[in-house]
């Protein structure tokens, strides 16, 4: 059986705030999925070989899918201020998928 991750250890290995690991785990990330987790009681545990497809979507792609939730868009900000911030993040999420790859 496969070792269940914290979600800790999860942020730790994606070099990320708990808290955004949290609201991926949630909400999803804008044009990504959500992180694929397993709730033990009221604690969310992560399996290492669900994280590591979830960073890899092309390698996912090649394995059969479960049936996905549909995607609900956002309705789009007047101001640029959030699409800058999202731009900000999705840089440093591409930055730990890289640094996860490389080790």
């Amino acid at each position: 059986m496969e070792k269940l991750l914290k979600a800790e250890e999860v942020a730790e290995m994606l070099s990320v705030e708990l808290s955004t690991i949290y609201n991926w785990s949630h909400k999803g990330k804008r044009g990504v999925s959500k992180i694929p987790f397993l709730k033990v009681g009221a604690c969310l545990r992560f399996r290492q070989s669900d994280i590591e497809a979830w960073l890899c979507p092309k390698e996912r792609e090649s394995k059969p899918q479960p049936d996905k939730e549909p995607e609900i868009k956002k309705p789009k900000t007047k101001t640029g201020h959030r699409k800058k911030k999202n731009l900000y993040i999705d840089s440093l999420v591409e930055s730990a998928k890289a640094d996860v790859l490389i080790d």
